[in-house]
């Protein structure tokens, strides 16, 4: 009797493992265009979304209606601003009727983002002597990809943002202007200017930093943190594809 009742449980456990699986879906644009394809542009950023928030407000109003006639729920976020769409657990009955559904123009199936990094030769420790072999130029405080770049100049523009898809970016970065109200995160639970693998925090100095003896590609530029990976660089596609 026991052998039979976790036999049972056990085709139970794999049946239902099986019924669901992660997928993005993409509407046509016939059923709603994206935010980005008529937005409003103004000089002010804030101004700028706050102007576009009506329209962003109606389009996800619309795709939550669909979602609902569906009896689908979006456990893996809904967006409509670089494309409409949304991620969910669907069963192969829910998957079939959105391959037929006239308004879906795309359906796949969910992936894992790789993001652990890979160390390619000896780190360089903080404090270590300058190396010849590092092209640094004592005169820009700038060093190997800054230089072959172009070399570091300063940011005058002040709209001229650099937007760090990373781990984050650390705000209380002495050496970086981090804009914190324009933050994003993608990842639940995570502070994009916190950035606790401090990858993100490091690209952002290559790109934007200005400090003492070290200066970015532009430096001083206003950087602004949006996380794509946590803390472990092991996210979902669809987490990423949220407003």
């Amino acid at each position: 009797m026991k052998k039979t009742i976790f036999t049972l449980l056990f085709v139970s456990t794999l049946a239902t493992g099986y019924a669901q699986r992660r997928f993005v879906v993409i509407m046509k644009d016939q059923f709603e265009a994206p935010v980005i394809r008529n937005r409003i542009q103004d000089n002010d950023r804030d101004q700028q979304h706050n102007r576009n928030a009506p329209e962003r407000n109606r389009k996800m109003t619309k795709l939550d209606q669909f979602l609902n006639s569906k009896g689908i729920t979006p456990a893996r976020g809904k967006f409509v601003d670089g494309n409409v769409g949304f991620g969910a657990d669907l069963t192969p009955a829910q998957e079939n009727d959105l391959q037929n559904d006239p308004n879906v123009d795309r359906i796949y199936e969910d992936i894992n983002i790789q993001g652990d990094p890979i160390q390619q030769g000896d780190p360089i420790q903080q404090g270590d002597p300058i190396q010849q072999s590092w092209n640094y130029d004592a005169s820009t405080q700038s060093s190997c990809a800054v230089n072959l770049v172009g070399g570091t100049v300063s940011s005058a523009n002040p709209r001229a943002s650099i937007w760090i898809l990373d781990t984050g970016v650390d705000k209380k970065h002495r050496d970086l202007k981090v804009r914190a109200s324009h933050a994003i995160s993608f990842i639940a639970g995570e502070d994009a200017t916190d950035d606790k693998a401090g990858h993100g925090t490091h690209c952002a100095g290559i790109a934007a930093g200005k400090g003492i003896q070290v200066n970015g590609v532009s430096r001083g530029a206003e950087v602004i943190p949006v996380q794509v990976l946590d803390q472990n660089g092991d996210p979902i596609l669809s987490g990423n594809m949220e407003p």
